[in-house]
């Protein structure tokens, strides 16, 4: 699970965060740039997902399981919004 398309059909659904037992929500998942790269190779994109709760991660390396499917992927905690704390990821 590493593509736009991947994250995109898992949108609003929730993950569980290994390491943390900790539950994250998929809540947004957007191009980097707006230019397709030219060399064929994927879009670069961010997923953001969020926490029902306002404590923070720190920034790492982290499974999330998604119905039985785990992926490792570095998250960036970016703030909280009305319903918690957000965390960013990357895919270039």
């Amino acid at each position: 699970m590493k593509t736009r398309q991947d994250f995109e059909a898992r949108l609003n659904q929730q993950f569980e965060l290994a390491q943390a037992q900790l539950i994250l929500e998929l809540i947004e998942v957007s191009s980097v740039r707006a230019e397709r790269a030219e060399d064929g190779r994927s879009e670069p994109f961010s997923a953001v997902f969020r926490a029902d709760n306002h404590d923070i991660l720190e920034q790492g390396t982290y499974t999330l399981r998604n119905d039985g499917e785990g992926t490792d992927i570095f998250l960036v905690p970016i703030g909280p919004d009305d319903q918690g704390m957000c965390y960013e990821a990357i895919f270039t």
